[in-house]
This record gives structure tokens, sequence and C-alpha cells, in this order.
């Protein structure tokens, strides 16, 4: 007696369930890569300042002189105050003169750091209490209001869970904290 033989493939049914399942697994998936997706992104663009701030602080003390970095203006190449903030990008200089601008000899540009608007589109928005940051050739950090300065920063939506701050003291130490995170007497909001 000859057996049936077997049709390999899937039915209908076993497509359909599968179908489902994949949609299911799929609706939770895609919020969780966003909330990936916009914590990488604000923790990338606070370690961007932070990585520039620790590069002015080791130029100055290698210069043995003031290097500055502050708010750069639309051409990048000098200082603007109460502009985008420091969304807008920022500037690298040495400063031997504390003059708080770029140029001539005396005060070449080190470093240059694009909008985050090329980034995101200008949604976050990332604010300090000072628009320039002087670093002496001890690495101490002058021009500051407070015993630690917050710089902040917001996504579009001002979700607190991806609020970051860079923290900045007066003796040049600097990290990046979640919302909430106190340094000093200053509290990241």
């Amino acid at each position: 007696m000859k057996g049936r033989e077997r049709t390999s493939g899937f039915s209908l049914l076993e497509l359909m369930a599968t179908i489902a399942i994949v949609g299911i697994v799929a609706s939770v998936a895609v919020p969780s890569f966003k909330y990936i997706g916009t914590t990488n992104r604000m923790s990338s663009e606070a370690n961007a300042l932070l990585g520039d701030m620790q590069f002015a602080r080791v130029e100055a003390i290698r210069e043995g002189q003031q290097v500055s970095i502050c708010e750069a203006d639309a051409t990048e190449s000098s200082c603007q105050a109460g502009g985008a903030g420091w969304a807008g990008g920022w500037i690298v200089f040495s400063d031997p003169n504390n003059t708080g601008q770029p140029g001539g000899a005396a005060g070449s540009i080190l470093r240059a750091q694009k909008p985050l608007s090329a980034i995101n589109n200008g949604a976050d928005t990332f604010t300090g209490p000072v628009a320039i940051v002087a670093f002496n050739r001890d690495g101490f950090a002058s021009g500051l209001t407070v015993a630690a300065t917050m710089f902040t920063l917001h996504d579009a939506a001002g979700d607190a869970q991806f609020t970051r701050c860079l923290a900045l003291n007066p003796t040049g130490y600097l990290a990046v904290v979640r919302q909430g995170i106190t340094v000093g007497a200053t509290t990241c909001t």
C-alpha cells in the first residue's frame, strides 16, 4: 500500500498565525527602539560638548595659556551671546589675551562643532547659564556663575527621561548626568 505523499509549504492558516505573531512582536518592539534611539542621541550630544570642554581644558594646560569654548555664530568663526544656545554649535579657541573671541595669530580656533540641528532638525534645546567658558593654564574654569554650572539638554518633547545635563565646576570637573542628579548644590532639571 502506497502512502500518501506529503506536500511541502505552509497552509494559509499557518501563514496567518505567523503574520499575527510577527505583528504583535513588532508592536511591542518599535517603541523600545525609539527609546533607545532617543537616549543614544541625547547622550551623544551631551558627550560632544563634554569632550570639547575636556579638550579645551587639556589644551589650556598643554599650551600654558587660556583656552575658551563658546557658543558659535552662524559662520563658526566667532562667539555669540544669547543666540541659539549651545545647540547652535560651539568653538574652542586659544584666548591668551582673554578677549573672549578668536582672531588673529593670538586666538586661533582649535575646534568647531556644527549646530545640533544638522543631526536632528533643531528639535532639541541645549542651554547653559553662560555663553563662554574659559580654562586657564592650570585647568580651572572661569566665567561660571555658581559652584556647579549645568548645561541642560532637552529633547523636543521635553521628556524628563531623556534630559541630560553637563555639570562643570570651577576646578574643571566635568560630568554628564541625568535629570534629578545633583552636583554641588545644583540639580539637573
